[in-house]
């Protein structure tokens, strides 16, 4: 699915990515930078992202301050990252 449209901001993106392309693959990690290991979709992507989001929100950490992402390769540094824009 092609889009013109323009986001405002990668959560924006990642909603619409959710709800129109939800079952695609978003992201796949490559083990080794060849076998694929594990991958996720726009949908399942979103909905870890935003359940990291509600535990930092539950910890009542002010929106603007920083956090400290230590994670090994994969994807749950991806789903941390966008779980930390959406808090």
């Amino acid at each position: 699915m092609k889009t013109n449209k323009k986001f405002l901001s990668l959560i924006n993106l990642l909603r619409y990515r959710a709800t129109n392309e939800g079952n695609k693959k978003a992201y796949t990690f490559l083990f080794n930078g060849q076998t694929e290991a594990n991958s996720l979709t726009y949908g399942e992507f979103e909905r870890r992202a935003q359940a990291i989001a509600a535990k930092l929100q539950t910890m009542r950490i002010a929106k603007g301050e920083r956090a400290l992402l230590l994670y090994s390769q994969g994807l749950d540094f991806m789903c941390a990252f966008f779980g930390c824009l959406y808090a």
